[in-house]
């Protein structure tokens, strides 16, 4: 887990850019489903580094939606 209030606010600062990310490659169609796989298993490692379990297991099952639907 982070510790200091310094690496914390750095991941959550980088959770806000990726969120902003998502919502962009979602919502514009940018991205593949594999980007926004990228991005959401991203998202889980911080939320994970955080200690936020709940947020963790909601963007791993995102990423590994979509991974489990391409080895189909």
């Amino acid at each position: 887990l982070l510790g200091s209030e310094e690496s914390r606010f750095e991941a959550y600062r980088e959770i806000a850019v990726l969120l902003d990310q998502l919502v962009a490659a979602e919502s514009n169609a940018e991205g593949t489903q594999q980007d926004l796989a990228l991005i959401a298993h991203k998202l889980a490692g911080l939320y994970e580094q955080l200690g936020d379990k709940h947020q963790a297991e909601i963007y791993y099952g995102r990423a590994l939606k979509v991974w489990g639907n391409d080895l189909k």
